[in-house]
């Protein structure tokens, strides 16, 4: 039995506990960018372009639902938006 909208409400709910943290959108960039050169370094020739596109695509996904659970006026998340 597969449930679409579990993943979404943990996803912002996750979001709105960063916004306590002190997580400020423009910090989700600078984490996804390291993330992907974790995985460049770690994967050293296995990491290909294919996968990276991926990953890039999954972390932006992950990035957007946090995002709604926020509380953020639209003029930051733009900035946020047009950062990545």
């Amino acid at each position: 039995m597969t449930k679409p909208g579990v993943l979404g409400d943990a996803l912002t709910g996750l979001g709105a506990r960063h916004v306590q943290y002190g997580i400020l959108p423009e910090h989700y960039p600078m984490v996804g960018g390291t993330l992907l050169k974790t995985f460049a370094f770690t994967l050293q020739e296995q990491w290909t372009p294919e996968l990276e596109a991926a990953w890039t695509d999954a972390y932006s996904a992950v990035t957007e639902i946090m995002l709604e659970g926020t509380n953020y006026s639209p003029d930051v998340l733009q900035l946020k938006k047009d950062s990545v």
